[in-house]
């Protein structure tokens, strides 16, 4: 599970280097966005297995809370990229805001290659605690 974790994520964001690549002849462009998108299907595997993972460590009775607090901290993330990505935007053009933003997903990946998610090799037993 961890290696499948940590795979589709680098592979996923590996795939959006080829967003800021797309200009030139419009074929070409084409190919880039065509080739980034086929590949960032896998970033759906990682989230399937960071929500499967979630779900089998969290007690049923705080699933809830925890669910929250991720779905917050992931929004509150997305909207001060967007803040900054406006700025930059304006400041020093739309191609090179894109390519920054790029490079910033990969700041991601030491915090999972770093984490015991590395080393996880089966999915781990759903929380015995009841939900009554």
């Amino acid at each position: 599970m961890g290696r499948t974790m940590l795979g589709s994520l680098t592979i996923s964001i590996s795939s959006t280097f080829f967003i800021p690549l797309a200009f030139g002849p419009p074929a070409l462009a084409a190919g880039m966005l065509a080739t980034e998108q086929a590949l960032d299907g896998t970033g759906m595997a990682y989230e399937i297995n960071k929500v499967s993972l979630t779900q089998a460590i969290t007690p049923p009775r705080m699933l809830g809370r925890v669910n929250a607090s991720m779905l917050v901290t992931q929004d509150l993330a997305t909207l001060l990229g967007l803040l900054v990505g406006g700025v930059l935007g304006q400041w020093i053009g739309l191609r090179p805001t894109v390519a920054i933003g790029v490079l910033g997903l990969l700041l991601a990946l030491p915090w999972l290659y770093f984490s015991p998610i590395r080393g996880l090799r089966d999915h781990p037993q759903l929380h015995a605690e009841s939900t009554v």
